[in-house]
């Protein structure tokens, strides 16, 4: 069937995405499926053939006022406008 997403972003004052932000993202918690509001933040941008990238990234689940994560990560590297392996 037909899926629609809707996000809000939050930019920083250089024009970066500081986080985005659905209120409800569909999980699965203790067994059951229920929409949940969901975050991601980015941070430590720098530019790589003409385009702002982060290298630094965690996304949660956003409950009782607080972001608990369930991933975060670094990129420790990258190479750009190389074709992607299907393996």
């Amino acid at each position: 069937g037909a899926t629609e997403v809707s996000l809000e972003f939050q930019f920083e004052p250089g024009g970066e995405v500081g986080s985005i932000f659905t209120p409800a993202r569909w999980g699965r918690f203790n067994g059951v499926y229920r929409q949940v509001p969901w975050q991601g933040r980015f941070a430590e941008y720098s530019l790589s053939s003409g385009t702002f990238i982060p290298s630094y990234g965690e996304v949660g689940w956003r409950e009782g006022g607080k972001l608990e994560l369930v991933w975060r990560g670094r990129v420790s590297s990258m190479r750009v406008g190389e074709p992607i392996s299907p393996n």
